[in-house]
């Protein structure tokens, strides 16, 4: 299955927008990726795009804050190798779905 990375989502009656920027907002120039839940807001750094493999794994690892976010699972959201677990099996499933 091919997947492009969507410029919006919706959890729940929310919608998420997903923007690309130069640098993350509040953070340093090694964050390529940022859930803004307050915001509703995922940002990707530019430059990430080149390999389309690794953008399309940061979207995923920062869908997967938004949405544990949305579960209430802040505990889990927090969990940088927990999101980066998650993300990378959801992203390697939803690619090979035929």
């Amino acid at each position: 299955m091919k997947f492009k990375i969507p410029q919006q989502f919706k959890l729940g009656s929310r919608t998420i927008k997903v923007k690309t920027v130069k640098k993350c907002q509040d953070s340093d120039d090694k964050v390529d990726g940022q859930a803004i839940y307050a915001k509703g807001l995922v940002e990707l750094k530019e430059t990430i795009f080149p390999n389309q493999e690794y953008a399309d794994f940061v979207f995923f690892h920062e869908l997967t804050h938004h949405i544990l976010n949305h579960l209430a699972y802040e505990k889990l959201a927090r969990d940088e190798t927990f999101v980066d677990r998650f993300a990378d099996a959801l992203l390697q499933a939803i690619k090979t779905m035929e």
